[in-house]
């Protein structure tokens, strides 16, 4: 991945995103201040993740590329400075990629210049792509911060019943304009 803003790419057909190359050439134009990671990190930067869509199988392969031998001394210093690098190769299951979402997704990129195409060309693949950019799974900690958000409101009117009237212009001159603090003297 190699994006223009050296950002990372979230690829919706399998719901992922992936790390994209870090230009810190491209980086300097947008900050000068990034000239100071030079001398320890050379002009290289750090390249991105590769995607890798095999519309035969339907196979999808997400692959590191800190480890193809070009960068065994990238890969050493990250390690070094105690960072977390992915696995050399993760398998995407096949149930998670849907093949006409990825060949439309695919073409977005490259069109949008996001994505390279090194190797291969995009089929045409039969079906209708998913184009919701959105798809989200109930997460069952949304539950429970909203009953701990309904337990703080009750808790918070019951206080503020029991206030004395100064007490109440106190907290309100508090909480006015999502202060959160005492005024500043």
């Amino acid at each position: 991945m190699d994006t223009p803003t050296d950002g990372n790419f979230y690829f919706q057909p399998i719901g992922r995103t992936l790390r994209g190359r870090f230009d810190l050439m491209r980086a300097l134009h947008r900050d000068q201040f990034l000239s100071q990671l030079i001398p320890e990190w050379g002009m290289a930067g750090i390249p991105g993740q590769r995607l890798r869509v095999d519309f035969d199988s339907g196979e999808v392969t997400i692959i590191e590329s800190l480890y193809d031998r070009e960068n065994a001394g990238l890969l050493e210093k990250i390690r070094k400075r105690g960072w977390g690098v992915a696995a050399a190769r993760e398998e995407v299951a096949a149930a998670a990629a849907h093949l006409p979402s990825c060949a439309f997704w695919l073409r977005r990129a490259i069109e949008d210049g996001y994505v390279r195409l090194v190797a291969g060309k995009i089929p045409e693949i039969r079906g209708e792509p998913v184009k919701a950019l959105v798809k989200r799974a109930p997460d069952p900690r949304d539950e429970q911060i909203r009953a701990m958000n309904r337990k703080m409101d009750a808790v918070l009117g019951f206080l503020i019943t029991t206030m004395t009237p100064e007490q109440r212009q106190q907290f309100e001159a508090l909480t006015a304009g999502g202060g959160g603090g005492p005024a500043a003297p």
